[in-house]
């Protein structure tokens, strides 16, 4: 870039000015001189200072820029992939319109061909009319007869009609709603094209703001920050979403350790309870046992509203019960990734980069890259709930699964996230889209899981490919 350029100018220009500066104090006797000359060299120093910072806010704008297309293209692919999802819809409607079309057609060929019998019958009976046929006729047998074949054909005549009428009618239906799918289909194949275009807009920007990022960080400790910078920001993130979960699942272990001492204190008052209001219902029954001897209708009348009461009193206590028995039945989280060795990868594809190779001279590689096309799926190997999904430096458009009891799966470089922060997800669900966002020179996915905020080997947990 022009600013890389400016900066090794300008470091030239420094060194000649040491240079003079050198020679002129081995020259000059006045100290004036060495003054201007060493006032000279820190005024370019301090144009070289500003030449750096002016680059360095160039790469910021640029990494800004990047995050900005990628979103675009997150959010482009994403509305392409649901055209692409109606198109389909819509074209099997079609397919089954046509077939309708042709199972009509066939029926009102047949109906057709009936009616022209008919037709073909009256006429060998010779096409009489009603009322030549009532008075030509002498024999009344032969009459009777006569007139009950001719209501037949009539009848068979306009059944033939109605029904061949009511299939006209219905393949005019189909064919008005074959042509409406099909301008359906011509509306959903031009969106579709609009957002191809889109899409192709946002690519060659992005492609463009990469390039110019890329040829920006091309020294290695430069690229060595960057990435220890992105692993540090990461690990960070991931450490404060640890302790929140470990945060919710004390709380929610209190909440139950409390449900449980309030299940004991309640049952142990149920049975305080049932036997005081046994020992009141044995002493309001020896009361009534008095009362009925005595025959006092007022006494009985009192110990009937006092058993009432004890019943209703008896009906909130087992409600009570109820209900705490209700409350603990609550679920707290998932179970982590208990099967090792039978989850299945997130794509297909061929492993570009292993866990734990080099990745610099100091640094390793802390999960897989898997090779796949632009648009594939990305499924989650395992239930769990999002919590991340936004652009991070470094790694692209990133998402991130907490399966809980500790770990969490991460999904990297994505063209376009498909679910949302607080989502929960279910194991095969598609989450993404394989992209190459975060800088990277060809589509794929970098894949991690950790546990405890650490980076683990994900062959340990997926099946053998």
């Amino acid at each position: 870039m022009r600013g890389c350029e400016d900066i090794s100018t300008k470091t030239s220009r420094v060194g000649l000015l040491a240079g003079a500066l050198f020679f002129c104090l081995l020259g000059s006797t006045g100290a004036q001189a060495a003054n201007q000359q060493l006032g000279a060299m820190q005024s370019e120093i301090k144009e070289q200072q500003k030449t750096i910072k002016l680059s360095k806010q160039e790469l910021t704008k640029l990494n800004t820029q990047l995050k900005a297309d990628e979103q675009a293209i997150s959010a482009a692919a994403a509305k392409l992939d649901q055209t692409r999802q109606q198109l389909k819809s819509n074209q099997q409607k079609l397919m089954g319109l046509q077939q309708d079309k042709l199972a009509l057609e066939q029926q009102a060929k047949h109906q057709k061909q009936l009616l022209a019998k008919q037709a073909e019958s009256a006429f060998q009976a010779g096409n009489h009319d009603y009322l030549k046929l009532l008075l030509n006729q002498q024999d009344p047998a032969k009459l009777s007869r006569s007139l009950d074949y001719y209501d037949y054909l009539n009848k068979a005549r306009i059944e033939a009609i109605e029904t061949l009428r009511a299939t006209r009618t219905k393949l005019a239906k189909n064919q008005q709603a074959t042509k409406e799918t099909k301008n359906r289909l011509q509306t959903l194949l031009g969106e579709q094209q609009q957002h191809h275009q889109s899409l192709l807009a946002s690519q060659q920007s992005r492609a463009t703001v990469r390039n110019q990022l890329q040829q920006s960080v091309q020294d290695d400790e430069q690229k060595l920050t960057k990435l220890v910078k992105a692993e540090k920001a990461l690990k960070a993130r991931l450490e404060e979403l640890r302790r929140q979960q470990e945060e919710k699942e004390r709380r929610e272990r209190a909440e139950r350790e409390r449900l449980a001492k309030v299940k004991a204190e309640q049952e142990r008052q149920r049975r305080l309870e049932a036997q005081r209001l046994a020992a009141e219902q044995k002493r309001i029954a020896e009361q009534q046992r008095i009362a009925a001897q005595q025959r006092q209708v007022g006494e009985q009348q009192r110990l009937a509203a006092e058993q009432k009461r004890v019943s209703e009193q008896q009906n909130r206590v087992e409600q009570q019960q109820t209900a705490a028995r209700n409350s603990a039945k609550a679920s707290n989280g998932y179970g982590g990734l208990s099967t090792s060795g039978n989850l299945r990868w997130p794509v297909q594809g061929p492993i570009l980069i292993s866990y734990g190779s080099a990745r610099t001279a100091e640094l390793k590689w802390k999960g897989t890259l898997i090779g796949a096309s632009e648009g594939t799926q990305v499924k989650a190997v395992a239930p769990g709930q999002v919590v991340y999904a936004d652009w991070l430096d470094g790694f692209g458009m990133l998402l991130v699964i907490d399966h809980g009891k500790g770990y969490m799966s991460l999904y990297g470089h994505n063209q376009s996230l498909l679910r949302q922060v607080g989502q929960k997800v279910e194991q095969g669900e598609p989450v993404a889209l394989v992209g190459d966002s975060g800088g990277q020179d060809r589509p794929g996915l970098y894949f991690e899981i950790r546990y405890q905020g650490e980076a683990i080997n994900p062959t340990r947990w997926l099946a053998k490919r």
